[in-house]
């Protein structure tokens, strides 16, 4: 069982645009070690908009648009560097919570 965080959602994968992302770095990520696990691997993503809670390996291998077996480290990258995504709503509430999140503080 593999919880993915933001690399691999159910069919997708997490945003390389912004946060210091590395397109390089994700497709490396989801290919070199979550795709080495066995097929039958159960998936938990951190997010998933269609209303499904897990996957397997075997199926983000297979059914998987945007990177692995169906597409090369170099395509991938310049995938991501092509797509024009709209700014997320809620990022700038977001990404100051994650990176103290965490944090240790001192009393």
């Amino acid at each position: 069982m593999l919880f993915t965080g933001d690399t691999l959602f159910i069919g997708g994968a997490g945003r390389t645009d912004f946060q210091g992302g590395s397109a390089g770095l994700l497709y490396d990520n989801v290919v070199k070690k979550l795709f080495c696990y066995p097929d039958n691997t159960i998936v938990y993503p951190a997010h998933d908009y269609s209303g499904k809670s897990l996957s397997a390996i075997g199926e983000e291998k297979k059914w998987y648009p945007n990177v692995g077996v169906k597409i090369t480290k170099s395509e991938f990258i310049e995938n991501e560097r092509n797509k024009s995504r709209p700014y997320p709503k809620k990022i700038d509430t977001a990404v100051p919570a994650n990176i103290k999140c965490g944090q240790t503080s001192t009393f």
